[in-house]
């Protein structure tokens, strides 16, 4: 017998519009297709040849609405609901490493959504995270555009070439590049190179970190109408050759953030931990000590009267 779900079951993640294409363990949950912005269902992270027509074959699905998220998530054979108000999103984290791909919603006053995708299917979740980050749901006037058309774009090229200089910067090099040209609203606000950091601990961690150093992996700093975003690797500190295949966007909304708190990092001289909240810190972001990334980031929220905790 010919089963639908298992014959278009594959790494992708697909949009929904109709009952007949909603996972079968997903299909007691109304879902009003006429009224939702974007349904997605997130398939399970195995093999084809591991799956059978038997088996529930999709991890999740989500389901915005122009006021709502809802994420139903697979647990055995039933699933669990989270629900939350698109007014509630403070930052949205998105990255992928291969085919690890990796997306967390942060929301005020409640526990963050995660989803685990396939790295192939970015772009379905790209057209999910351009969802939250839309006017309608970060509502602010577009008065004062950041961007100012080609000019900007060059601009803002130039000055992330100047600081992105590194070797293993390139990969963060092309992704601005990206953001620039699809983007131009867009403004680059600073950033900092790649380059080694030197352990906090005593002397074995020291000859340890002369024979496979520490790098803080290079970052971005871009500006847009209502948000505020950092382009980076997923791993922000790694040692020997570390990470120079991810690709990583947090976006940060700043009128919702309540709490900035600015840290020192414990293992590594000259480093800050940055996390923002909303209000208990949940989003982490790794930056030289003094830096422009570490300025650009602490600026917004002392103008807001967030005055970051050290």
């Amino acid at each position: 017998m010919r089963d639908d779900e298992y014959d278009a079951f594959g790494p992708w993640i697909d949009e929904v519009d109709s009952v007949a294409l909603t996972p079968r363990l997903y299909r007691d949950h109304p879902i009003d297709f006429d009224t939702a912005l974007l349904v997605l269902k997130v398939p399970r992270d195995i093999e084809r040849r591991n799956a059978n027509p038997s088996m529930h074959l999709y991890d999740a699905l989500i389901i915005v609405m122009p006021n709502t998220i809802t994420v139903l998530v697979r647990s055995g054979d039933t699933y669990t609901t989270r629900v939350a108000q698109l007014d509630d999103v403070f930052a949205v984290e998105d990255s992928v490493h291969l085919l690890d791909g990796r997306l967390t919603i942060h929301f005020t006053n409640r526990a963050p959504i995660a989803v685990h995708y396939n790295g192939s299917a970015r772009g379905s979740i790209g057209r999910l995270v351009d969802l939250l980050r839309a006017s309608k749901v970060t509502p602010v006037a577009k008065a004062g555009k950041l961007g100012q058309g080609a000019g900007a774009i060059g601009t803002g090229q130039a000055s992330m070439a100047s600081i992105l200089v590194s070797d293993r910067d390139h990969g963060l090099r092309g992704d601005c590049v990206d953001v620039f040209r699809t983007e131009p609203q867009t403004v680059f606000l600073g950033g900092h190179t790649a380059s080694v950091v030197r352990p906090a601990g005593g002397l074995v961690t020291t000859l340890a970190h002369r024979i496979r150093p520490a790098y803080l992996q290079g970052a971005a700093v871009i500006a847009a109408p209502g948000e505020v975003s950092v382009i980076h690797r997923r791993a922000p500190i790694t040692r020997g050759r570390g990470d120079d295949l991810s690709h990583a966007r947090t976006f940060v909304f700043p009128d919702r953030v309540q709490t900035v708190v600015a840290k020192s990092h414990p293992l590594y001289q000259d480093v800050d931990l940055i996390r923002f909240g909303s209000p208990s810190p949940s989003v982490e972001l790794v930056v030289p000590a003094g830096s422009a990334t570490a300025t650009k980031l602490l600026a917004d929220a002392q103008a807001r009267q967030v005055q970051p905790v050290r």
